[in-house]
């Protein structure tokens, strides 16, 4: 009997594990579903909160700027495109917190490299939505067409290695053709605040080399565990949660907060405080509705619309004051504690002081702001600023407002203590310890913003000798009653004419009525030097000044009204004349401030007139 023939047929071999979805039993399914969605929903928290990065909305359709950023960003050409140095320059700056660079490095190396992990581990349509994400969340539309680009190139068969990590870094060399190209500015693009290449360039080489490191982490340790589902999520998960861990732990919320507020109502605003031609604007208007009504007057037309312009524009003024106070406050209340609560002080302050230009709007029909003349509604901003933080800085600032204020009431004992205060804690050749100066920035330290606040110390500090030596030289003067309508009560010159606007259309008329009402006094004097510094015509100025200098010779206003009068000749070319009357000046008022000033003058004027070798 013959033996039955062996059965040689080799049993059904299992398709080899490639991706999560090669695992074809429901448990594996259901789970490989799950972790995608988890992983989409991380993720496009990572991609809303890169918005935020960039607007301070962490939700990108509640925001009124989305459709703007969205265009800009979409914009392939033009000075107003938007390019990666935008991101290292606003809000926050690279040049002022260095570590924001290494986060945008780790942010985009997520965003680049996660996709592709997705098109490689779960195939190309799931890398579709992470890609969508990036263009719409994060609404960064040609970052998120490269990256999809670079997903559908990961999974071509041609590009689909056995070793997959040289599919990835397939992938990935669109990327860093974006990194490229994305970084060039485009010609006649306005200069931005980050001149170190290095600065710029630096994340963006970060960003492509970490993008190779997370791809390699994460198809290890996919590898690791033979690609199920339940492992490989947390993975990625953790690699793109580092940059919000390293942003919220070393530069943190109120950082990005404050950039926004300096940016909404710092100098240089574009939504507060804002500057035009008033008239120019009316006349267009003007001209359109004119078009349709033609049997109108335009001149009338233009009237009306000018007077409701010059309206609009002072309410404007008035309701950004109270918005800026409250932006202020609000931050206080939230971020008590942060080391820019001085910053916000200083701008609230600015804010409640800044004040039309009146005369420029009245007569030549242009919105201007000045901060330089402190509102008494300012006065609790300043005094918190300078109880809280007596040493910082923008003290300097606070010292010297607060000094006009009790000036102001006829306190001159309480501001010169201000004043003095500010020379010996300020003044580098009076003082014998530096104050809390800027920091330099290092990696892990951020620099402080004064520079970007407009406060300049040598301004303050001229400007606080200068009332120092005013009020010494006129606060023995007699207080009196100014003869106007409806005075009453004894006020001093001084206090008077520290309360004066020169912006204000009548500035001349109340400077001439001190002039009158007060006319032994030495604050007469300065009236009416101030009263000749607004002669527009430049030989008219000369001729009052030289009158003024001789009538106030060897009085405390006659050191200003010399410097005036010399300053006036060198702006007229009128050179000799102009370094006879600082030579006299720093003779016969040598301790004066305008002393000084003119010392630095002649000098520079000698520098100017000596040959060249």
């Amino acid at each position: 009997m013959m033996d039955a023939p062996l059965d040689i047929t080799p049993p059904h071999s299992s398709p080899p594990i490639i991706d999560v979805w090669s695992r074809t039993a429901p448990k594996y399914r259901r789970r490989a579903v799950l972790m995608l969605l988890v992983l989409a929903g991380l993720f496009g928290g990572l991609c809303c909160f890169t918005f935020w990065l960039r607007t301070g909305v962490m939700w990108p359709w509640g925001s009124e700027e989305f459709a703007e950023v969205m265009e800009r960003s979409f914009r392939p050409s033009g000075t107003d495109q938007v390019t990666l140095v935008d991101f290292l320059s606003a809000p926050i700056s690279v040049k002022e917190v260095p570590i924001h660079g290494v986060i945008m490095g780790l942010l985009f190396a997520s965003l680049s490299s996660i996709p592709i992990l997705v098109s490689i581990l779960y195939r190309f349509p799931a890398s579709i939505i992470f890609a969508a994400m990036v263009m719409f969340l994060a609404a960064m539309p040609w970052l998120g067409i490269t990256v999809l680009g670079g997903c559908w190139l990961s999974t071509l068969p041609r590009f689909r290695y056995s070793f997959r990590y040289a599919s990835a870094l397939m992938g990935l060399i669109p990327v860093a053709g974006y990194f490229v190209m994305a970084s060039w500015e485009p010609a006649g693009a306005r200069s931005r605040s980050v001149e170190n290449l290095a600065l710029l360039y630096a994340p963006w080489v970060l960003a492509l080399l970490c993008s190779c490191v997370i791809c390699a982490v994460a198809l290890f340790m996919a590898k690791l565990i033979n690609y199920r589902p339940g492992g490989i999520s947390p993975v990625l998960a953790i690699l793109f949660a580092i940059p919000v861990i390293l942003f919220h732990t070393r530069v943190g919320r109120d950082e990005l907060e404050y950039r926004i507020l300096e940016r909404q109502i710092g100098p240089g605003s574009r939504r507060f405080f804002l500057t035009g031609d008033v008239g120019a604007a009316a006349e267009r208007e003007a001209s359109r509705e004119w078009g349709f009504t033609p049997q109108a007057s335009y001149d009338e037309l233009k009237r009306t619309i000018l007077a409701r312009r010059i309206a609009e524009v002072m309410e404007d003024a008035e309701n950004d004051r109270e918005r800026a106070s409250a932006i202020c406050d609000s931050f206080i209340e939230r971020f008590p504690k942060s080391p820019n609560v001085p910053y916000v002080l200083f701008l609230k302050g600015q804010a409640r002081d800044e004040r039309l230009n009146r005369s420029k709007l009245l007569t030549h029909y242009r919105a201007e702001h000045r901060t330089d003349n402190p509102n008494v509604a300012s006065l609790g901003t300043w005094q918190t600023l300078l109880e809280q933080f007596p040493d910082h800085e923008l003290t300097a600032m606070a010292m010297y407002k607060l000094a006009i204020l009790q000036a102001r009431q006829g306190r001159f004992d309480d501001a010169l203590r201000l004043l003095d205060q500010l020379a010996q804690k300020f003044d580098p050749a009076i003082a014998t310890t530096q104050p809390n100066q800027a920091d330099r920035a290092s990696l892990f330290r951020r620099s402080r913003p004064t520079d970007k606040l407009g406060m300049q110390m040598d301004w303050v500090l001229g400007n606080g000798r200068r009332l120092a030596e005013q009020i010494r030289s006129c606060r023995n003067d007699a207080p009196g009653v100014p003869v106007e309508a409806g005075s009453t009560g004894q006020v001093h010159p001084l206090s008077l004419m520290l309360c004066m606007d020169e912006t204000h259309p009548l500035y001349e008329v109340n400077l001439r009525q001190i002039v009158t009402d007060f006319p032994t006094s030495q604050s007469a004097g300065y009236a009416a030097i101030r009263l000749v510094a607004t002669e527009p015509a430049i030989s008219r100025r000369i001729s009052k000044l030289r009158a003024a200098a001789e009538a106030l010779s060897g009085k405390p206003a006659g050191a200003e009204a010399a410097y005036l009068l010399a300053d006036v000749l060198q702006e007229d070319s009128v050179l000799d004349e102009a370094q006879a009357v600082y030579g006299e000046l720093i003779k016969g008022y040598p301790d004066s401030y305008w002393a000084g000033q003119a010392k630095q003058r002649l000098a520079s004027l000698t520098l100017a007139e000596r040959p060249a070798s």
